[in-house]
């Protein structure tokens, strides 16, 4: 049926989701950020913006950051996406 092939498709393709579903299933990326270990950028899959997170639901995202604040995805070879904070300052 349509809904079983839709289903089908947000599991085995995660790109079909909105970026907040697959913000919401991502676990948190391990070594980002550690001494010595790079944030490999090839492995991006997706980024947003605070702001436009902001604008997609009724709860708000505030981060006072001096700075411009993304939330991203990170691809991995396991299979779950890894969700990362990144700040730019100014």
């Amino acid at each position: 049926s349509t809904e079983v092939s839709s289903i089908l498709m947000r599991t085995l393709c995660p790109a079909s989701l909105t970026f907040r579903e697959r913000l919401a299933r991502a676990i948190p990326a391990k070594d980002v950020g550690a001494p010595g270990v790079p944030l490999d950028w090839s492995r991006l899959a997706a980024a947003e913006t605070t702001e436009a997170l902001a604008e997609e639901a009724a709860s708000k995202v505030e981060i006072n950051s001096g700075g411009y604040v993304f939330f991203g995805l990170l691809s991995s070879t396991f299979g779950l996406e890894e969700a990362v904070v990144l700040k730019f300052c100014n």
